[in-house]
């Protein structure tokens, strides 16, 4: 038996463990949604990093650094390519 007027304040409190207990599985959700991207996230970069490092072992040019070449681009602020012989006489 509940004493009239106590109705309200069940209600009341009925509702806030309804909207706290969805609020609680939004967050669980939203956490879980994202280590799961997280995951993907990094085996993605760790594949393409394995294959750019498997790349440079055997000696075939990157997309980039192959533009790079094409168009005469340098990295490292050299005016000119520094060859072997130039190097043997410093």
């Amino acid at each position: 038996m509940t004493a009239p007027g106590n109705e309200t304040i069940i209600f009341i409190i009925a509702l806030g463990i309804l909207l706290s207990g969805a609020y609680a599985f939004g967050r669980i959700h939203q956490w879980h949604k994202r280590g799961v991207e997280r995951d993907q996230a990094y085996r993605t970069g760790y594949d393409k990093a394995s294959r750019s490092i498997m790349a440079m072992i055997i000696g075939q040019p990157s997309s980039s650094s192959a533009k790079a070449v094409a168009t005469g681009v340098r990295h490292g602020g050299h005016s000119k390519p520094v060859h072997k012989a130039e190097m043997d006489r410093s």
